[in-house]
């Protein structure tokens, strides 16, 4: 949402290529907010010569924020609803692209004039390489690069239409079996640059997810971002931790629909909301 880790790997979890639809460690929170990103959640590649396209659609309010001292304060509440588009092509056995516009309708209801509009916020692009693999385990590296529309200010008054992220991350992650179920963990770090005077950003996510049965998945994850001291406009600079629950259902050994919602539990200088999403993913 997000939020939305969110990828499949034929072979990541189960054995057998092809056949069973596995979604791997963690792209799976559905880029919510702008805050969060599919494309930098996710430490297996694609097979060579495989689209996963996911759209997803997510639902948030707030009427709370956090202070810089970390306290929630009572606030105006904002609406937020946004659209993800999210396509990854496996380029090489070893090298992932894509990318994810994202497209967003805002509302703050206590504004008698306040505006309502559908715009596109920004657009990622990716590149993700595998480095080294193991028996269950995969370490990857990856860069982002992020571009804001003419209408980000609007949307958010942290940003700016001049504003460029540029992110290098380090992703790892493990995948077995516990009686006889399907788990897997990824863990996630990385730095964000940020230009036009924005303050740059350390992000640290981790995802774990059960297969109870072949065609469901629970997911559980957490999403951290951390403004670098000193760093930026003092305006630009906030942290934000949340918690995210989904549930993940085959419909077709190539298309799965998820289910979910996250809050968002602490943070210094940023919204205290919640949010519901769905998503479809199809591989291609």
């Amino acid at each position: 949402m997000p939020g939305g880790q969110v990828n499949w790997n034929w072979g990541t979890i189960s054995c057998k290529v092809r056949h069973a639809v596995i979604p791997h460690a963690a792209a799976i929170c559905m880029a919510f907010l702008g805050n969060w990103n599919m494309s930098a959640l996710a430490a297996w590649v694609e097979p060579r010569g495989d689209l996963l396209t996911i759209s997803a659609l997510t639902a948030y309010q707030a009427d709370r924020f956090f202070t810089s001292d970390g306290g929630a304060q009572k606030t105006e509440r904002f609406e937020k609803f946004e659209l993800s588009s999210y396509l990854a092509y496996g380029y090489s056995d070893t090298l992932t692209i894509g990318l994810q516009p994202t497209f967003v309708r805002v509302r703050t209801t206590s504004t008698r004039n306040s505006p309502s509009r559908t715009t596109m916020d920004n657009i990622e692009f990716f590149g993700r390489r595998e480095i080294r693999r193991g028996n269950g385990w995969v370490v990857s590296g990856q860069v982002n690069a992020k571009f804001r529309s003419r209408n980000s200010t609007r949307i958010d008054r942290r940003e700016r239409k001049d504003y460029r992220d540029i992110e290098a991350r380090l992703l790892w992650g493990n995948s077995g079996q516990w009686r006889r179920r399907d788990y897997f963990f990824s863990t996630e770090a990385g730095y964000r640059y940020r230009t036009g005077g924005a303050a740059d950003q350390f992000r640290v996510d981790m995802t774990a997810g059960f297969r109870p049965t072949r065609n469901w998945q629970f997911l559980l994850q957490n999403f951290n971002i951390y403004a670098a001291p000193q760093s930026g406009d003092p305006g630009t600079r906030f942290n934000l931790h949340k918690i995210q629950l989904s549930v993940l259902k085959d419909i077709s050994t190539s298309s799965a629909v998820q289910l979910g919602g996250f809050s968002e539990l602490a943070g210094r200088n940023s919204g205290a909301g919640h949010a519901v999403f769905g998503s479809f993913w199809r591989r291609f």
